[in-house]
């Protein structure tokens, strides 16, 4: 198998734009901008085989397009092993980055993936769809993703893929990847715009927590909150409660968790799997409305919770891991809303608690109501110093 070799270093800013096509006729790029969909003629001087309408364009598609960009001229028709091996992506387990690889073909549905992930009876193919819902999809080709199964015994035990999580700025927002994972292309090499649209799929894979690059993204998205433990503040350097956007199709895949903190306002919660199959989760802050709330206007117990309990929840010493939460109708949730529907409950628990510091169902319930949030709100924003934020006040989640 030809070399990849380190190449040449990668540059640190967008290669200016050029009117040259150095690439073959039958790998030239589509006349339309990655970015935006518009018509153009200028392609990338660096790999000449992918086009922006402008230099916003290309500067806004450069962190993603330079991880493969320097690369791309040493994997030519001259370059090529042999007549069966095709131009393919490989997503390295160890690696932070992807990288192009010469990938043998067996015939034109299957490919030789052994060298990179092992035995072929665990080996999962997946198609490639249009999760990013963009109007024109910029793949130049049909793909497919070729992955470990989690079928495999030892799917728990392997190391999760590095490559993938770095393709956003914002880390902790991808599913959980396990080994090396390959993109294809049905009919051949991959080009510069396949390896654009399998970056795409994999920024809005319906199982990710989040979208990764939501400016990306131009379908309908719901706007949630990523509750993160104390072990992933302190591992990827994110707040704990941390604004993100949602899909319909990752709206799909949460849980059925419900929380009702009143009959007009139910939230949904998503709990993240933690790494490893015994893994601890950790400690979470902000997990009040996820244990308490569903309590409330359920008939399980009369009896919600004891004070001493609830202030445990709020020093964040429960190890409920992150959580990601949302509204059930669809509407925002903000940080700031979480904040304050905690504080909410914590203060009419402490006003309803009994001398034993008991809270009780039926006492708690005639409190939550969304007149008293109404009273509630100002005085919360004003001990948050958010009252004139920018000269203008965050609204309610009764004014969403």
């Amino acid at each position: 198998m030809a070399s990849t070799g380190a190449g040449p270093p990668e540059p640190e800013q967008p290669a200016p734009e050029s009117s040259n096509d150095r690439t073959s006729p039958s790998n030239r790029p589509t006349k339309l901008c990655a970015t935006c969909d518009k018509p153009t003629e200028l392609g990338c001087s660096k790999c000449g085989n992918i086009s922006y309408c402008s230099e916003p364009c290309q500067t806004a598609d450069w962190p993603i397009h330079k991880l493969v960009c320097w690369q791309f001229h040493l994997f030519q028709e001259s370059d090529r092993p042999t007549p069966w091996h095709i131009r393919a992506v490989i997503f390295p387990v160890y690696i932070p980055r992807p990288r192009f690889i010469w990938l043998r073909m067996i015939n034109q549905y299957h490919r030789d993936t052994r060298q990179y992930l092992g035995d072929e009876n665990y080996v999962e193919k997946q198609g490639w769809h249009n999760y990013a819902c963009r109007t024109r999809p910029v793949n130049s080709q049909p793909l497919y993703f070729y992955s470990i199964s989690p079928s495999c015994d030892s799917y728990n035990q392997r190391l999760p893929n590095a490559a993938i999580p770095a393709l956003s700025s914002v880390p902790g927002l991808s599913f959980l990847w396990r080994g090396t994972v390959i993109a294809t292309g049905e009919y051949g090499d991959l080009n510069m715009r396949d390896f654009r649209a399998a970056v795409d799929f994999l920024q809005a894979f319906p199982k990710n927590l989040a979208l990764m690059d939501p400016a990306r993204y131009q379908g309908p998205c719901v706007d949630g909150v990523k509750l993160n433990c104390d072990d992933a503040v302190a591992e990827h350097g994110v707040r704990h409660l941390q604004p993100v956007k949602m899909t319909e199709h990752m709206l799909a895949h949460h849980g059925p968790s419900r929380l009702l903190v009143f009959p007009t306002l139910q939230l949904v919660v998503r709990f993240a799997p933690p790494i490893g199959a015994r893994a601890r989760r950790g400690r979470n802050p902000h997990c009040v409305l996820a244990l308490v709330q569903e309590k409330v206007f359920s008939r399980m117990s009369a009896k919600v919770m004891r004070l001493d309990d609830l202030k445990t929840l709020m020093q964040g010493t429960y190890g409920l891991g992150t959580m990601i939460m949302h509204r059930a109708d669809r509407r925002p949730l903000l940080p700031v809303h979480v904040l304050a529907l905690e504080e909410f409950v914590r203060e009419k628990a402490e006003l309803v608690a009994d001398g034993q510091g008991k809270v009780w169902r039926d006492s708690i319930a005639l409190h939550l109501r969304p007149e008293n949030f109404a009273a509630f709100w100002p005085g919360f924003l004003d001990r948050h110093d958010m009252s004139t934020v920018g000269g203008l006040a965050p609204p309610s989640p009764f004014e969403m």
